[in-house]
C-alpha cells in the first residue's frame, strides 16, 4: 500500500509491499540506474509516481484504487496534516486547532 501526497504524487514516506514485490524491484532498479544524489527527489515520490503511472496507466489518480496489487490510499491516511502548516503544530494554540 502507498498513499497519495499533495498534488498528483504518491508519497514515499510510508508504504508497505510484500517481500520481493515486483513494483519494489522496479523501483530499486530505477533508483540504481538513475540516482542523482545532488537532485532532490531522485529516489522518492517522483520515482514511485512515475513507475506506478507506467504500470497502471496515466489516469491513476483515484484514492481507493488498486494497481498491480497495490492499494492507493488517500493522502489523509498517512499525512493527516498538510506539510505546509507544520509550524502550526508548534504554536501554543495548536492543540485545539489540530483536533478539528
Amino acid at each position: 500500500m502507498i498513499a497519495w501526497q499533495e498534488g498528483f504524487t504518491l508519497g514515499s514516506g510510508v508504504f508497505h509491499f510484500t517481500r520481493q514485490h515486483p513494483v519494489m524491484e522496479i523501483v530499486m532498479e530505477h533508483i540504481k540506474k538513475n540516482f542523482q544524489p545532488e537532485k532532490w527527489g531522485s529516489s522518492g515520490p517522483i520515482v514511485f509516481t512515475k513507475i506506478l503511472k507506467e504500470l497502471c496507466g496515466r489516469n491513476v489518480r483515484v484514492s481507493g484504487d488498486e494497481c498491480s496489487g497495490i492499494s492507493l490510499l488517500p493522502m489523509k491516511t498517512f499525512y493527516p496534516i498538510p506539510n505546509v502548516i507544520w509550524k502550526t503544530l508548534f504554536m501554543p494554540q495548536a492543540p485545539r486547532d489540530v483536533r478539528k
